[in-house]
């Protein structure tokens, strides 16, 4: 039934009544969270756990504080940030660090980190 519905509100000109359209963001949310791990949730791979389009993921976003990508981008930001925090007796370097969720490159990696944490 969430599919059918799911189906109908996509290919409707109409918004997407409030409750459906929070739903489906709180469950985007949600897998982001769950899958931080590589492989790195996208867009793509969210729209498809969630059985939308990547056009309609981003429809249902529109109206929040922070566009889809860009949350995928943060939410693995903290995760690293975690992971580096913790250190241990062996602190993480940054192609180990971002090759786990945040970017596989390492220097791409550490301009958005730098960008995001100021270090």
């Amino acid at each position: 039934m969430d599919l059918f519905g799911t189906l109908v509100a996509e290919r409707s000109p109409a918004r997407v009544p409030d409750g459906a359209r929070e739903h489906l963001v709180l469950r985007s949310r949600e897998h982001i969270d769950r899958h931080l791990e590589a492989p790195k949730p996208s867009p793509e791979t969210v729209a498809a756990a969630h059985h939308i389009s990547v056009r309609y993921l981003h429809r249902l976003f529109e109206d929040e504080a922070t566009p889809v990508a860009r949350l995928v981008q943060r939410r693995g930001l903290r995760e690293c940030a975690r992971e580096i925090a913790r250190g241990g007796t062996a602190v993480p370097n940054a192609a180990a660090v971002g090759g786990r969720g945040c970017s596989v490159n390492p220097s791409h990696f550490s301009r958005v980190f730098h960008g995001a944490y100021g270090h």
